[in-house]
C-alpha cells in the first residue's frame, strides 16, 4: 500500500490578517475496497487506486481588538481509478469517492470584550455519495453553532456551546 501526497502552498501574515492556501494531490495505491456479490454470495476485497486533487485555505482577519473573522475551506475532486476491468464495477472509475464532498466551508465571526468571547459558526458540507456508483446522494447540509466563554480568572473559565442549533443533522 502506497500513499503519495504532494502539496504546495503560500502563507501571508500582516498585522491584521493572515492567509494560507495549499494545492494538493493525494494518491492511495491501492486502497482496499469491498465488492458485495449479493445476500447469498460472499464479499470480495479488491484493491483499487484513488486520486484526490484540491485546494484548501484558511483566512483570519482581526478588524480590531473586539471583532475577528475566520474562514476555512476545502475544495477537492476525489475519484476512484484503477478498478480492475474484469469487475463490473470498473464502470465506476472516475466516480466521486464515497462520503467525500467536493466542498466544505466554515465561517466564524468572533466578538471579544474584556473577559467575554462570543462566536457563531456557519459550516457547510457539500453533496456526497454513499455508494461507488454515485446513485445514492447524501445531500449537502449546513449547520450553525454558537459559543460563549467567560474568563472568571486567568486559570478558570466558563463555557457555553451549542452545536447544530437548527437541528440540521
Amino acid at each position: 500500500i502506497s500513499l503519495t501526497l504532494s502539496e504546495i502552498g503560500i502563507r501571508y501574515q500582516s498585522s491584521h490578517w493572515q492567509f494560507s492556501g495549499t494545492v494538493f494531490d493525494t494518491n492511495f495505491d491501492p486502497l482496499a475496497f469491498t465488492v458485495y456479490r449479493g445476500a447469498e454470495n460472499t464479499q470480495q476485497a479488491v484493491l483499487i487506486n484513488t486520486q484526490t486533487q484540491g485546494l484548501e485555505f484558511e483566512y483570519n482577519y482581526q478588524f480590531n481588538q473586539t471583532w475577528q473573522y475566520s474562514a476555512i475551506g476545502v475544495w477537492q475532486d476525489a475519484g476512484f481509478y484503477g478498478i480492475p476491468g474484469r469487475l463490473p464495477q470498473s464502470k465506476y472509475n472516475g466516480n466521486q469517492i464515497t462520503r467525500t464532498p467536493k466542498l466544505q466551508l466554515r465561517l466564524s465571526p468572533e466578538y471579544n470584550v474584556g473577559p467575554l468571547t462570543l462566536a457563531i459558526t456557519w459550516s457547510y458540507v457539500g453533496k456526497r455519495y454513499s455508494d461507488i456508483a454515485n446513485q445514492f446522494a447524501l445531500p449537502a447540509y449546513q449547520t450553525w453553532d454558537i459559543f460563549a466563554q467567560y474568563m472568571l480568572t486567568e486559570q478558570l473559565s466558563a463555557q457555553f456551546e451549542v452545536k447544530n442549533v437548527t437541528n440540521t443533522l
